[in-house]
């Protein structure tokens, strides 16, 4: 079977979308058609082809909204005669695309939102997306043979969009760590900080970005006057820029709060066996690599009710959340409170305890069931 992944913009600021693609090229053993703007240049992930295709033009302020017609001529020849196509996203050209081409060759179509039906993002640019809906999106949604979602919650919350189409539910992978290396990790992560070796670390690894809500987050953390806590936000600049969120710091707790700017590599590996909890509070996360991350480290989190994810995490025997604080609503003192639950949890518990804490917690053992890679490919060649 020859599949290929069609998307636009493939690029890593993308974040959680650039790695879904990704995944799926991997998983499937299938390369990339990315539309573009004239003159972008498309970072190629390892391991994974990538063809770019240029739209041609396109109104300002709206790459890729539609594929020209000597660039609809050049994809139809790179794609060829393709069993699959899995369309990335939506509200694009891209699309239009897609069910062209499938239309004149043998090709299937697979739909992969990737949250773009989520009622929170449908709030911006309502007036277009709802044009684009009903003038693309339904007759899309029918023609594909299946739409697939990442979490049970996402799924409900597109069903008014996917109508009687064929749906799926199959998590994204996400690799299960080594945590071998905890303590040393520990050590060099705090010694750049300059922090204490016996400080309490809460992570948000996440671009800043109002969705994210950084600036909320700081202020809750601020709240909470978790005074032996640091809150390290690691994450490239977006429509909030790092300086930006150091100035809404109080000047008592700027050295309490810590803006690495984005980690990669050894780097980010060493944040994550450094932490000592998670927080993201997210207006939404349909998936949430970072917060499956925390979960695959061990790690106690905090995380607002627009974590599709959590929803699907199961409770324990008394019915409680046991991963940590689900928060009930996006009020500041829930997440603040929330924060300082955490550090009294964290603050009567011995370092060298809480060091070895993540090797026992069940989220690991959900993650390495549910998010294995191999279960993520097996369960897209079944379908």
């Amino acid at each position: 079977m020859q599949a290929w992944n069609v998307c636009t913009e493939l690029d890593p600021s993308l974040a959680g979308l650039y790695r879904g693609i990704v995944d799926f090229a991997c998983a499937l053993d299938s390369p990339v058609l990315s539309f573009c703007r004239p003159g972008s240049e498309v970072e190629r992930p390892a391991g994974v082809p990538v063809r770019s295709v240029a739209c041609g033009f396109n109104p300002p302020g709206y790459a890729c909204l539609f594929v020209g017609p000597a660039a609809a001529r050049s994809a139809d020849r790179i794609v060829g005669d393709a069993d699959l196509l899995v369309v990335h996203s939506l509200f694009r050209g891209h699309v239009g695309w897609a069910s062209r081409h499938a239309k004149h060759s043998r090709a299937r179509l697979w739909s992969v939102p990737h949250g773009c039906l989520d009622p929170w993002g449908l709030k911006r640019h309502w007036p277009l997306k709802r044009t684009w809906l009903a003038t693309y999106g339904s007759h899309f949604m029918e023609q594909a043979a299946c739409t697939l979602f990442a979490t049970n919650r996402e799924q409900e919350k597109a069903r008014a969009w996917t109508g009687c189409g064929r749906t799926a539910v199959i998590p994204w992978p996400v690799a299960l760590p080594d945590l071998g290396d905890r303590e040393a990790a520990r050590l060099r992560f705090r010694r750049r900080l300059s922090l204490p070796e016996s400080s309490i670390i809460l992570l948000s690894a996440a671009r800043l970005h109002s969705m994210k809500r950084p600036i909320e987050t700081v202020a809750a953390f601020c709240a909470s006057d978790a005074r032996d806590a640091h809150l390290v936000m690691a994450g490239m600049d977006g429509d909030v820029r790092s300086a930006q969120l150091a100035a809404s710091v109080p000047p008592g707790h700027r050295d309490h709060v810590h803006l690495p700017g984005p980690l990669h590599g050894p780097e980010l590996r060493d944040a994550w066996l450094a932490a000592d909890g998670f927080i993201s509070l997210s207006h939404r996360e349909n998936f949430g690599y970072s917060f499956a991350e925390a979960l695959a480290h061990g790690l106690p989190t905090i995380v607002s009710s627009g974590h599709d994810l959590a929803w699907d995490l199961p409770m324990d025997r008394s019915g409680r959340w046991p991963y940590g604080w689900l928060l009930p609503d996006d009020a500041p003192r829930s997440a603040a409170d929330a924060i300082a639950e955490f550090s009294r949890c964290q603050r009567g518990i011995d370092p060298d305890r809480r060091a070895l804490a993540p090797h026992r917690s069940p989220a690991r053992a959900w993650v390495a069931e549910h998010l294995a890679p191999a279960r993520f490919r097996e369960r897209l060649l079944r379908l």
